[in-house]
């Protein structure tokens, strides 16, 4: 097992370490949308009603059954509050799913390029690694890599649908394909749907509608969805004797998420997502354009999440491109090899971004290509 003497801060931070307070920030991992007037109020008013003590520790019962709500009459189980773990986010749902399912030496199958926490995290435990790939140009994970490597009976396999830092997106055709062999190995699966309700072109689908109950852990928050990220509000949704044993865990980690956001996040999930979704999506149709007029620069629109993963290699490798663009643009963009080795040509570029900082970070943008390289 690695110890933490042995960790080194990510990319990502050291990309921020660099930045001048002043810097343009495209490399954010939210949207910019503020908490709604709504879920102000229900904080307020749990507030004004001492509702400031420790909460049950799977969380209180009200929020579990909304959360609840959203995977009825999907998969092969039962579903109700018993099904769902309030978490502080989905990061910490994250840590506790691993924490919980792995052993040192056991197998995790992740996605590269891939949110950085599950190779940490996997490296953490003491587990090896392996990766699967993305089609960037269909705009999914690769189909083959993933089949074929789920077919050794890793331990641990982990989804992300939409994609951190692709905005890839699982097709119903690959979940049922993906069933289809669990039916023959032992693989447990955790799928990461915090990027759930950013799917602009499809329906989103979400692994609980697919694989089997019993062996399959769902992690989602509020942050993106509701603007939410400070309030740290998450879940796991899984079979509910899972959750009874994942909660054993969770109360030593953190006793319970915070109360006050917990009510909060009560009237987010009655409100949903649309407010947040609608705004995205305008800026994704900004950012788009405004990137299309680079030269140079490759990339296919993602269906779902807050980024384009852009291809720079006609300049530099993605590293090289954003630390040299911070220096001489003051734009912060995220190298892709921070996101595994298949990124290291590209970039990752957010449009969570307020509309005007995204309209000033892509004019920055081009005007350093032209500066540097001559178009």
């Amino acid at each position: 097992m690695f110890s933490v003497k042995d960790m080194e801060a990510s990319l990502i931070r050291k990309i921020y370490e660099k930045a001048s307070p002043g810097s343009l920030n495209l490399g954010i991992g939210m949207p910019y949308c503020t908490a709604s007037g709504e879920v102000k109020k229900a904080i307020v008013q749990a507030l004004e009603d001492d509702e400031t003590f420790y909460t049950p520790n799977a969380g209180i019962s009200l929020l579990r059954e909304e959360a609840a709500l959203r995977y009825l009459h999907q998969g092969d189980g039962p579903v109700s509050a018993e099904n769902i773990l309030i978490t502080t986010g989905a990061a910490q749902g994250l840590f506790l799913a691993m924490v919980s399912l792995l052993s040192p030496g056991d197998t995790v199958l992740l996605p590269d390029p891939g949110y950085p926490a599950y190779r940490n995290i996997a490296e953490f435990l003491g587990c090896r690694i392996e990766t699967y790939g993305v089609d960037f140009e269909k705009m999914t994970v690769d189909s083959g890599d993933l089949f074929a490597k789920s077919a050794k009976d890793p331990e641990l396999i982990i989804l992300n649908t939409p994609s951190n830092p692709t905005g890839a997106v699982f097709t119903e055709e690959q979940f049922r394909g993906l069933a289809s062999l669990l039916e023959n190995n032992t693989s447990v699966v955790v799928s990461d749907e915090v990027y759930g309700s950013l799917s602009y072109d499809v329906p989103f689908l979400s692994a609980a509608c697919f694989l089997p109950q019993k062996r399959t852990l769902v992690l989602s928050s509020l942050s993106k969805e509701s603007g939410l990220t400070g309030l740290r509000i998450g879940w796991c949704f899984s079979d509910a004797e899972v959750i009874k044993k994942l909660n054993i865990i969770h109360q030593h980690m953190v006793s319970c998420a915070s109360s006050l956001s917990q009510w909060g996040a009560v009237e987010a999930l009655r409100r949903g997502g649309e407010r947040v979704k609608s705004e995205m999506q305008k800026n994704r149709t900004c950012m788009e354009g405004l990137l299309k007029a680079v030269p140079g620069l490759k990339f296919t629109r993602p269906p779902g999440g807050l980024y384009f993963f852009v291809d720079v290699s006609a300049y530099a490798d993605g590293r090289r491109f954003a630390e040299d663009l911070l220096k001489r643009g003051d734009v912060i963009t995220i190298p892709g090899e921070a996101f595994g080795k298949r990124g290291r040509d590209y970039i990752r570029i957010s449009f969570g971004a307020s509309p005007g900082d995204i309209e000033e970070g892509c004019r920055r943008i081009r005007r350093y290509v032209d500066d540097c390289y001559g178009r």
